[in-house]
């Protein structure tokens, strides 16, 4: 999360440096992520369901993207119950 989400969605950010993420959806807590966790299998995480890579977005100001394996270990851990 601390690579690539947080980047936005973070209670540090706000305005323009969130890039339109919620005001409400910060992901440097476990309760945040608790809070937005079947949002974020469905669009960051790989899993039985699908890979998802909608999020983080492409922007030519935000570098970089999850690795397929950053994906599928992201899906396990919210599927784990965040374990």
């Amino acid at each position: 999360m601390g690579s690539y989400c947080t980047r936005c969605h973070s209670t540090t950010k706000s305005g323009a440096d969130r890039y339109s993420a919620p005001d409400d959806a910060n992901f440097d807590s476990l309760d945040g992520i608790r809070q937005q966790a079947e949002h974020i299998e469905h669009t960051t995480a790989s899993g039985p369901t699908g890979t998802f890579d909608f999020m983080p977005p492409r922007l030519p100001t935000i570098a970089g993207q999850p690795t397929l394996q950053e994906r599928e270990r992201l899906g396990q851990w919210l599927a784990c119950g965040l374990k």
